[in-house]
């Protein structure tokens, strides 16, 4: 494990060379199963996620879901058929990795590493389809080495833009780069979006298929613990189907994933179609693990997941509701505008540090939020300390805790508070990973 924590130090290479030298030595296990790609600013997971459990419940062969970062056992980024791999599997297959790096002699980056493991691991246990949900960007990210049978974008907004560049327009160019000539590209994107979205189509050749033109979906009824109720229309028709991420923001997600589906000609019968929809879990994404105090965990930890994440407050419990919230952020997020959003919602903040040499001091969180709101209760400190308290005020006002600003912190929250103990926890689990954009 000393070995792949190491590999972080190797930086962001935006090239693809070394991760497909790194497969032709390990045999190009990407090219013994299909699969579709998810890329996008947000969002990705969860789309990812439902494409596996539709795919999963269509018993067509065994289905493989790679996604990122993990949020306290390695293993939780390669599943098949929705469960975790043997600790054996992944040794044997990290080994092997680990010896292909060390011949190759190349500067191989964690993500790189991870991702020609996932593969690896995929192949081994004998999957007809991977879904991949990229890392950064897309035109060099690690998983866009595999050729799938379509490619997916959720969401496009302002991140990371030292590497992707500083418009919407750059970052969309990053990640249209992973289209396929001849395969369909599924989008949502807002309409200052499509055009270049559609000149792109015109110069790569791929297929366009956008929300509002080709698919669309629409709640059709009242958000509840459990599921929900949907309506969506795309290529093979109109259906009403229930789903478990209930959350207002999901039906995107949702509607993308069927609509990749629909287009592959993949789409169950209405009967399998629903069951699966009731399977999907996103951990960590709108994650209730507490009935009493209300706990959510959510890792949005960018300004439009932040927006995204204070209207499901307002939907979940009416536009007047204050939460409690524990927040934790990195450096190189917009934290500043990520708390603009959470403000208005804020009953008080409790403030701590995720666990990553990149995260911004609680003090200057503190100093921060005061000179906006000198009135809103807040407290610093250690993760053992303010979690506790942030549970106890909560419980004692009988209000929501809602723990966001990094998938860190929520990691390391859920992990306490559920008590299951990662068999493989494998150094920082970043967002990033080193991986090239």
């Amino acid at each position: 494990m000393n070995f792949l924590n190491g590999l972080r130090l190797h930086g962001i290479h935006p090239t693809l060379e070394n991760v497909r030298a790194l497969l032709d030595r390990t045999g190009n296990p990407q090219l013994r199963f299909s699969s579709i790609q998810v890329v996008g600013s947000n969002g990705k997971g969860s789309t990812a996620s439902i494409l596996a459990s539709i795919l999963a419940a269509n018993d067509e062969g065994l289905v493989g879901l790679y996604t990122s970062p993990h949020l306290s056992d390695l293993r939780e980024r390669v599943l098949v058929q929705g469960q975790m791999l043997p600790v054996d599997s992944w040794l044997q297959v990290l080994d092997f990795t680990e010896r292909s790096i060390r011949e190759l002699g190349l500067p191989i980056t964690f993500f790189e590493a991870i991702t020609c493991a996932a593969f690896s691991l995929f192949e081994r246990s004998g999957i007809q389809m991977a879904v991949l949900e990229a890392g950064m960007g897309g035109r060099w990210d690690a998983t866009s080495v595999a050729i799938p049978l379509a490619t997916v974008l959720t969401s496009v907004s302002l991140e990371h833009t030292q590497i992707l560049g500083n418009t919407l327009v750059q970052i969309l160019a990053e990640k249209i780069a992973v289209g396929r000539e001849g395969r369909p590209f599924i989008a949502k994107l807002p309409d200052e979006l499509l055009p270049e979205f559609q000149r792109h189509a015109n110069t790569m050749g791929f297929i366009p298929i956008l929300w509002g033109r080709d698919f669309s979906a629409r709640w059709v009824s009242p958000e509840t613990s459990l599921k929900r109720m949907f309506s969506y229309k795309g290529p093979s028709g109109t259906m009403e189907l229930p789903v478990s991420l209930v959350a207002d923001y999901q039906i995107g997600n949702i509607a993308l994933a069927l609509a990749s589906l629909d287009v592959l000609g993949k789409l169950p019968k209405e009967e399998t179609l629903a069951k699966a929809l009731l399977q999907v879990v996103h951990p960590g994404r709108w994650e209730k693990i507490s009935d009493s105090p209300q706990v959510y965990l959510d890792g949005a930890h960018n300004p439009e997941a932040a927006e995204v994440l204070a209207q499901t407050i307002k939907d979940a419990f009416g536009p007047d509701q204050k939460v409690i919230y524990l927040f934790g952020i990195l450096e190189d997020k917009n934290w500043k505008q990520v708390l603009e959003h959470l403000v208005p919602s804020a009953e008080s903040f409790f403030l701590t540090s995720p666990l990553s040499n990149r995260a911004v001091a609680p003090e200057r969180l503190v100093q921060w939020l005061s000179s906006v709101n000198a009135t809103l209760p807040k407290k610093s400190g250690p993760i053992e300390q303010v979690l506790g308290e942030a549970i106890e005020r909560a419980a004692s006002l009988s209000l929501p805790l809602v723990v966001a600003g990094s998938l860190y912190l929520v990691g390391e929250v859920r992990q306490r508070l559920t008590g299951l103990i990662p068999d493989f926890p494998v150094g920082e689990h970043s967002p990033e990973d080193n991986r090239p954009s």
